[in-house]
């Protein structure tokens, strides 16, 4: 019965983080995308915007899990630190390309 209540719980937490990774996935492609795509004349995008286009690029990106069960805390850290890691990477790229 706890094990129940456990995944439950689990599956909750994870419905309630992820507005705030999408939020997140959004706000951090409208950065990429003025640095990289904007210098290209094309109109910069809003974080909805943003938002939509990542959760359609994630929609149509295979994806395999080798794991069974999903664990809130730790895929959430994995989710964002990948996410920042990717805008780390695009701000160092970015200063590289304006100086």
């Amino acid at each position: 019965m706890s094990d129940d209540k456990d995944k439950a719980i689990n599956a909750l937490l994870g419905f309630l983080v992820l507005p705030f990774i999408i939020a997140l996935r959004g706000f951090v492609l409208v950065r990429l995308w003025a640095w990289f795509i904007v210098p290209f004349g094309i109109h910069a995008i809003s974080i909805p915007e943003a938002a939509g286009l990542a959760m359609i690029v994630q929609f149509v990106t295979p994806h395999s899990n080798s794991e069974k069960e999903f664990n809130v805390v730790k895929d959430t850290g994995f989710a964002v630190g990948m996410i920042l890691m990717g805008w780390g990477v695009g701000y160092v790229i970015h200063l590289f390309l304006h100086q």
